[in-house]
């Protein structure tokens, strides 16, 4: 059996031997899910999923967290993960800690067959929250990776931005050539060290003055001058309210390196999970 997957104006021939677990039998249609290998989170577990078409065409790409995973989490900002002893005294000090809790997920296997755009993903939980000042409530950050995660880790630590090394901010805060970024999109400097610099849609009433109240909203992350990934914002609130609906996430005129990017972003839930993905994956030539 082979499966046939378009990429843009050309068809990619994938075989059996790599696609064997996604392939729909000849004969029969329907979506295949294929998943992450999954990690701890709270009491429960969370890990990514895929959803590509009958022919192997990538549709969906998603975080899923058992319910069970938003019990048993940090009520306080983490003091022991994501902690750098930026002054080098040797003491950890409260400033020196991002505070939240952090997965670094990978990708299902078939992900890089199926030629999904995205790397890795990593989940981030702020029991306390962060800047600005109606998301300082506990909510989850998934970044959906653009960039290998080798060059994620190479973000130095330091004193700038937040934690991060002062020459790797002024790298994190280059902009993103106008084409490439999303309309509205603006940097605030928000660098984080692991991580990247932050862009925010200007005119998101949940990111700026008159401050509606944090539900969700999509920021894009950069670095040296590129988008690096794509992050759904999330608060627990919204998710266990149990929503089941998409939200547009703005585009920009075009991308810089071809591949498959989501239309929208969505948030759904069934008895016992959570699901957060980027969906309408739509294949783009790079220009």
């Amino acid at each position: 059996m082979v499966c046939k997957r378009l990429a843009g104006a050309a068809g990619v021939i994938l075989g059996a031997a790599v696609l064997a677990a996604g392939c729909a039998p000849q004969g029969q249609s329907g979506p295949k899910i294929f998943y992450g290998d999954a990690q701890g989170l709270g009491e429960g577990t969370v890990r990514t999923w895929l959803e590509a078409s009958a022919d192997g065409t990538p549709e969906k790409l998603g975080v899923e967290m058992s319910k069970s995973a938003l019990s048993g989490l940090p009520v306080k900002r983490n003091m022991t993960s994501r902690c750098f002893d930026v002054n080098g005294n040797g003491v950890l000090d409260p400033m020196e800690c991002e505070g939240d809790e952090e997965r670094k997920l990978s990708l299902p296997a078939e992900a890089a067959a199926l030629g999904v755009t995205f790397s890795w993903v990593s989940v981030n939980f702020n029991p306390e929250g962060h800047i600005p000042e109606n998301w300082t409530v506990p909510h989850f950050d998934f970044h959906f990776y653009l960039a290998p995660k080798e060059e994620i880790s190479a973000i130095r630590t330091g004193q700038c931005g937040i934690l991060i090394n002062c020459d790797d901010f002024e790298t994190a805060v280059k902009p993103v050539p106008a084409k490439y970024t999303p309309p509205d999109y603006i940097s605030i400097d928000a660098a984080v060290s692991e991580m990247g610099n932050h862009l925010i849609d200007s005119t998101s009433p949940q990111m700026g003055p008159p401050f509606a109240k944090a539900e969700h909203v999509v920021i894009y992350g950069a670095y040296d001058g590129h988008i690096i990934f794509i992050e759904p914002m999330i608060t627990s609130e919204t998710l266990m309210n149990n929503p089941n609906t998409c939200f547009e996430i703005k585009q920009p005129e075009a991308w810089e390196a071809s591949g498959y990017y989501p239309a929208e972003y969505c948030i759904t839930a069934d008895d016992a999970r959570y699901y957060v993905s980027l969906s309408g994956l739509t294949y783009h030539e790079a220009s």
